[in-house]
């Protein structure tokens, strides 16, 4: 997989945070609960590829439009909002069970436990 690096980007005077993980053919960005207005204000290059996306269940549907991520994992009990959940791009729910996210040389693979 090569160098990772570790990354706190802050936006909305440090309303909003998230932890970036790079390494030189991926990235994952982590989001925590944040108010929807951070959420929505998330800056993000376009030309900046992103391969999976862990965000709470309320996250906008506005923002993965924007984000375009490769894979999602959402997180929380809450159910994801109109549009969240695409059948083109996979997803895994946290409240359906545990999910592991690996990352090899061919790309991210996302497993889910199931009880």
């Amino acid at each position: 997989v090569g160098n990772m690096t570790l990354t706190y980007p802050t936006w909305e005077e440090v309303k909003g945070v998230a932890l970036q993980v790079t390494c030189p053919r991926w990235q994952a960005l982590i989001l925590p609960p944040l108010k929807r207005a951070a959420l929505e204000n998330l800056p993000w290059p376009e030309d900046s590829p992103l391969t999976v996306l862990v965000a709470p269940g309320d996250v906008p549907a506005g923002v993965l439009a924007r984000l375009k991520p490769e894979h999602l994992i959402i997180y929380g009990s809450k159910d994801p909002g109109a549009g969240v959940v695409d059948p083109s791009r996979p997803t895994c729910l946290t409240k359906n069970g545990a999910v592991t996210l690996t990352f090899t040389g061919k790309g991210a693979v996302l497993s889910q436990w199931r009880p």
